[in-house]
C-alpha cells in the first residue's frame, strides 16, 4: 500500500543512521515510527550491509528497538516469516507502545497461519492509533481469511475515509465483494481501483472479468473517475 510510509533510506544511509555503540534506551511510552528501515529493493550487498549495522546496534544495544525492527522487515521482505516474527517480537518487548512494530508482528504471524493472534495484534495497533491504515487494511485481510466478510468490509470503509485514493483498498473490497458473490459490487469497486492506479489494472481486470452478471459497458461505467469521488459508503 502507499500508504505505507516508513522510511526507505539507501542502505549507505541506514548504516549511516545507526549509532556506533550509542546507548539508547527508548521508553516505552514511545510510539514513534521506528525510522531505520532498509531499502525496499536492496541488492543482496546493501542487504548484507543493513544486515551487520542492524546486528552492530543491537550487540551495542540490546534495547535498540529500531535495529530490531530493521532485522524483522529484512526478513519479512524475503519471506522469512518465523524468523521476522521473532525480530518484531523482541523490539515489541521493548517498546510495546508502538503501532508499527504492533502491525508488522502481526503482519508475520498472519503469514504464518496465525490469524487469530494476527488479529489481536492488529486491533491493539489500532487502539493506540485508529489512523494506522496499513493496520487497517492488514486487519481487514486477516478478517476476511477468517471469513468475518462484514467486518472486514466495515473496516475497509473506514479505512475509505483515511485514504480515500488508494487503489489497494478498493481492489480488496472488490475480491471480497466477489467472494460474497455480489458480483456488481464487486466489479465496480475493481473499476475505481484500476482508475486510481492504472499501472496495476492489467491484474485487477483479471478478477473483474470473473464477474460474469456485468457486461463490459456496465464496467466501463462503474470506472469512470467522477464514479471514484463519489461517497462511495452509498455502494
Amino acid at each position: 500500500m502507499r500508504t505505507h510510509t516508513l522510511s526507505s533510506a539507501t542502505s549507505t544511509s541506514t548504516t549511516r543512521t545507526l549509532p556506533r555503540c550509542a546507548p539508547t534506551d527508548p521508553p516505552h511510552s514511545d510510539t514513534h515510527t521506528p525510522t531505520v528501515t532498509p531499502p525496499p529493493h536492496s541488492t543482496p550487498r546493501s542487504r548484507r550491509q543493513a544486515l551487520s549495522a542492524f546486528r552492530a546496534a543491537i550487540h551495542c544495544d540490546p534495547r535498540h528497538y529500531n535495529a530490531w525492527y530493521g532485522l524483522g522487515i529484512i526478513h519479512y521482505r524475503q519471506e522469512k516469516y518465523a524468523v521476522a516474527e521473532g525480530h518484531f517480537r523482541n523490539a515489541v518487548q521493548i517498546n510495546a507502545c508502538s503501532p508499527v512494530l504492533l502491525c508488522y508482528q502481526g503482519m508475520v504471524q498472519h503469514a504464518q497461519k496465525k490469524s487469530m493472534a494476527a488479529l489481536e495484534m492488529l486491533t491493539k495497533a489500532l487502539s493506540l492509533d485508529e489512523g494506522n491504515a496499513l493496520a487497517h487494511f492488514h486487519k481487514a485481510v486477516v478478517l476476511s481469511a477468517l471469513d468475518s466478510d462484514d467486518d472486514a468490509l466495515a473496516v475497509l470503509q473506514r479505512l475509505r475515509q483515511i485514504a480515500p485514493r488508494e487503489s489497494s483498498v478498493y481492489f480488496l473490497m472488490g475480491k471480497i465483494y466477489k467472494k460474497l458473490g455480489q458480483s456488481d459490487k464487486a466489479a465496480m469497486h475493481f473499476a475505481w481501483a484500476m482508475d486510481l492506479d492504472p499501472r496495476g489494472s492489467q491484474h485487477m481486470a483479471r478478477d473483474a472479468a470473473e464477474c460474469p452478471q456485468l457486461t463490459d459497458e456496465d464496467i466501463r461505467a462503474a470506472g469512470e473517475p467522477a464514479s471514484a469521488d463519489t461517497s462511495a459508503s452509498d455502494i
